[in-house]
């Protein structure tokens, strides 16, 4: 952005006429000239749209209005989950979903708890983790995994990957040295852990 004047506002605005400028951060180091403004502008849960950028300066003129377009990243894909498989019981599992187009805020679904969203992190954009809390898998099995983005805060219409599985096996009691499966694992039908 181009401005004469010592310090001149960034005015933002949306589509609709809203102002955004408390998203726009000056930098520090914005005026080496009279004639540019660097600084950052925080996007996170804008929605696609186009934005309206001009420059105010402190004696009141307004310049002409550059447009910048945000958006929205490509929908989420899951591909696999890794480790192969986990035991029931662990409360602190740590999952990996690869695939592509993840974001921090995609959320993972473990075995359809649409109640119990889980928050995933984005390493890479082809690796979303997640610590899923097995300790109410009551059986061995293959559990459904996906991952969600809400598009609205309402969530209403979220957009959905395909399900992957996670295999959950159960764990030998002796295998797991200072773990009681008595204390820490829900029996599974007639099970018994010695």
């Amino acid at each position: 952005l181009l401005s004469l004047a010592p310090r001149p506002t960034v005015l933002i605005t949306d589509e609709d006429g809203k102002d955004l400028s408390s998203r726009w951060a000056t930098a520090a180091t914005s005026y080496p000239s009279s004639s540019s403004i660097r600084g950052a502008f925080d996007i996170a849960g804008l929605g696609a749209g186009k934005l309206k950028f001009r420059v105010k300066n402190p004696t009141g003129e307004i310049s002409n209005a550059v447009y910048f377009t945000v958006a929205p990243p490509p929908p989420p894909v899951v591909n696999s989950v890794n480790p192969g498989f986990v035991y029931r019981g662990n409360p602190i599992q740590r999952i990996q979903l690869v695939g592509s187009n993840f974001i921090n805020g995609d959320i993972v679904i473990f075995n359809h708890n649409l109640l119990n969203r889980i928050p995933g992190t984005a390493k890479t954009v082809n690796t979303l983790e997640a610590t899923v809390d097995l300790t109410k898998i009551r059986f061995a099995g293959r559990y459904d995994v996906y991952v969600i983005r809400c598009l609205t805060k309402a969530c209403n219409k979220p957009q959905k990957t395909q399900v992957v599985q996670l295999t959950v096996r159960d764990p030998g009691c002796e295998a797991m040295p200072g773990f009681s499966c008595a204390l820490h694992m829900p029996p599974a039908g007639s099970e018994d852990c010695d």
